[in-house]
């Protein structure tokens, strides 16, 4: 990938030696010229010897130590330790130029290497400065050797005074352009035309540096997503939604922009860099920005038929402990974003992974079953949109039953594999079909009935998850039977079927679906009462609806911490 200012730095890191290099070749042949090499003779060679080696060694500290020093400390306040370099550096050749016979040394054309890196490096107003330098150096040996009435040398210095403001000037003019033309380039590559925020490209480029560069430090990763921005779209047209995005993205550098860096991540979704891995300051944060965009836009129709608080749901993903690769940490944060949007929207969800959590406590063999569960998993999610989030919500309300009615651990590990496979058989089912806003024809449903059996005949060729059966086979059956594939009825429905059939039917009430809204929670623990003895069983429904009145929301029943509690 072309990166303007990464490829101009290697470009003068692989200069800088070179310049270098002939610096101190062009200063040793100077310093070797002004020795008495006819006179040298026994001890005298030594010392001459000595002594050169010395000037050789504050040689190469002026032009490789410095810029060795300068590479450490490289970031806040290096401007001040280049002029400190400039200033030694010309300093160095100034002694050099003064030793060699002053305004009549040959060697004034060893300012010229120093001007010219440091235009390249920095630009023209360096090269002037540099080359003014140069010129104070020039006037106070002219005005030495005239206060010691010696012979001028104008008219050279003159030329060389021209050559090195000459030189600075055409390099630094094209040095500067080349600056403007990389930075527009890198404005266009790394920034978002539309709310000037960071690029999509740009934040890839920026976890890939953290992690390659940085593998020891932890950092957050924060994606944002603006709640039913697509019916606002369809509402006020192209136009009203770029503005809108435009001010949300002002909202979300105002309220993070002190703490993290801000990207467009998507259409109407944003991302948050944080360069810390600390839990607790990432979710104050994601909550302050979710208030402040609940807080700030009400949007309202001209004719105020409609008006409603915008609201913007997170998900957050942390490193290294979600994923080591910049696509693991991504999908990760996109998964938690899933989960927040899921219910309600207007939430901030951190990434837990059930299937994670539960292949952390199972045994070697164990996690080769899980493995295969998650690859089927997978599958359906990419074919059917309401899937994802729901196979882990199901098994978590399972657990919470089985936990209720003191199933033993091996049964209930057993049921949760089939909670978060149970509807593994829609693999079959055609992506149209399972994302159809509309009532369903008669033969779509003939296909709809037959899942459960289809998946039962998946986990069969597993061996593994034989005791997972009954879980994916009976979830549809009803306590009146009327429900499917076999209308089996009363107690001679499997205890895992009736378990799944309260935990399949409550999320299926509580979550927004392509043909049907969601259900208040309250209401949702009426309509599982409502249904007790006809739909489901009614021991089952007491027990759990009994927990439920415990709580007030999907958001508290859901907490992690309450996951752990009942997935062990």
């Amino acid at each position: 990938m072309f990166l303007p200012h990464q490829e101009r730095k290697k470009t003068i890191a692989a200069m800088a030696p070179v310049i270098r290099i002939f610096s101190v070749l062009f200063v040793a042949i100077c310093v070797i010229g002004t020795l008495p090499l006819k006179t040298l003779t026994g001890s005298f060679v030594v010392t001459i010897t000595y002594r050169f080696g010395i000037v050789l060694v504050v040689l190469y500290f002026v032009t490789f130590g410095l810029e060795d020093l300068r590479n450490r400390l490289a970031g806040a306040g290096t401007i001040y330790f280049d002029c400190v370099t400039l200033t030694v550096s010309v300093l160095f050749i100034s002694i050099i130029y003064f030793g060699t016979g002053g305004n009549q040394s040959p060697y004034k054309i060893l300012f010229l290497p120093t001007i010219l890196f440091y235009t390249v490096r920095f630009g023209q107003k360096w090269g002037l400065a540099a080359s003014t330098m140069t010129v104070v150096t020039l006037a106070a040996a002219n005005i030495s050797a005239f206060v010691q009435h010696k012979a001028f040398n104008l008219e050279l210095d003159i030329v060389y005074i021209g050559v090195f403001f000459l030189t600075s000037w055409l390099v630094g003019s094209m040095v500067d352009m080349e600056r403007a033309i990389s930075d527009r380039l890198s404005r266009q590559v790394h920034i978002d035309e539309l709310t000037g925020l960071y690029s999509h490209r740009y934040l890839q480029e920026e976890l890939s540096r953290k992690i390659e560069e940085e593998s020891a430090s932890q950092f957050t990763l924060m994606v944002a997503d603006i709640d039913y921005f697509r019916y606002y779209y369809e509402t006020y047209g192209r136009r009203e939604s770029d503005r809108l995005l435009a001010e949300v993205a002002d909202n979300i550098l105002g309220t993070a922009g002190g703490s993290g860096r801000v990207f467009r991540y998507g259409s109407d979704e944003f991302a948050v860099l944080v360069d810390h891995g600390d839990r607790e300051k990432a979710l104050s944060l994601a909550e302050s920005i979710r208030g402040n965009i609940k807080r700030s836009f009400t949007i309202a129709d001209p004719k105020k038929y409609i008006e409603y608080d915008l609201t913007a749901s997170l998900g957050l993903s942390f490193y290294p402990a979600d994923g080591p690769t910049v696509e693991k940490l991504a999908a990760r944060a996109e998964q938690a974003l899933l989960r927040a949007k899921a219910i309600s929207g207007n939430k901030v969800e951190t990434y837990f992974s059930v299937l994670d959590f539960l292949r952390a406590q199972v045994e070697p063999l164990e996690r080769k079953a899980l493995d295969k569960i998650a690859a089927f998993l997978a599958i359906i999610n990419a074919r059917d949109n309401y899937t994802h989030g729901h196979s882990e919500r199901v098994l978590i309300y399972a657990s919470i039953i089985a936990v209720l009615l003191g199933i033993p651990p091996r049964a209930k590990k057993h049921l949760q594999y089939g909670a978060y496979l149970h509807d593994i058989g829609k693999i079959e089912i055609d992506r149209f079909i399972l994302n159809n806003p509309h009532a369903l024809s008669s033969d779509q449903w003939k296909i709809i009935v037959q899942h459960p059996s289809w998946g039962a005949d998946i986990a069969r060729q597993i061996k593994a998850l034989h005791p997972a059966v009954p879980a994916i086979l009976y979830h549809h059956e009803r306590y009146d039977g009327k429900g499917y594939p076999f209308k089996l009825k009363g107690k001679k429905i499997p205890l895992e079927g009736r378990i799944m059939a309260v935990a399949d039917s409550f999320d299926a009430m509580t979550v927004e679906r392509p043909y049907k809204k969601a259900m208040a929670y309250p209401e949702a623990i009426r309509e599982l009462k409502k249904n007790r003895a006809t739909q489901f069983d009614p021991d089952m429904v007491d027990l759990f609806t009994g927990f439920l009145g415990q709580y007030q929301s999907i958001e508290q029943l859901l907490d992690d911490e309450m996951k752990k509690k009942y997935l062990l």
